[in-house]
C-alpha cells in the first residue's frame, strides 16, 4: 500500500509532534500565558483547585492517566473521578 501526499505530510507532523508533546513541561515552559492556559483546559478540561500543594480536578485527559498515578503517588494530585473509570477507559498501545 502505498501513502498519499497528504497521508505522508501528516505523518510528518506527527513525527515532529510526538517529542513536544513527551515532555508537557518543556511545552508548558515555552509557551507564551495563552498557550499555557490551552494546555492546562486540555489536561483538566473540568478546571482545576490548587489547595495548599495539592492541585484537584474532577476529571483528568485519559491520555495522561500514567502522569495521574505518578503524581498521586507523591501526594500532588487528587482526582475525583473514579479510578476504575481512569484505569477502564485508559489503555496502552506501546
Amino acid at each position: 500500500m502505498r501513502l498519499k501526499k497528504t497521508d505522508k505530510n501528516s505523518f510528518e507532523r506527527l513525527e515532529q509532534a510526538i517529542p513536544i508533546l513527551t515532555n508537557l513541561k518543556h511545552l508548558y515552559i515555552t509557551c507564551s500565558l495563552e498557550g499555557q492556559q490551552m494546555l492546562l483546559k486540555k489536561v483538566f478540561e473540568v478546571g482545576i483547585v490548587y489547595d495548599d500543594k495539592v492541585v484537584r480536578t474532577p476529571s483528568i485527559n485519559p491520555a495522561l492517566v500514567d502522569n495521574y498515578f505518578n503524581m498521586k503517588e507523591k501526594g500532588l494530585l487528587v482526582v475525583e473521578q473514579p479510578e476504575d473509570f481512569l484505569v477502564k477507559n485508559y489503555s496502552c498501545t506501546a
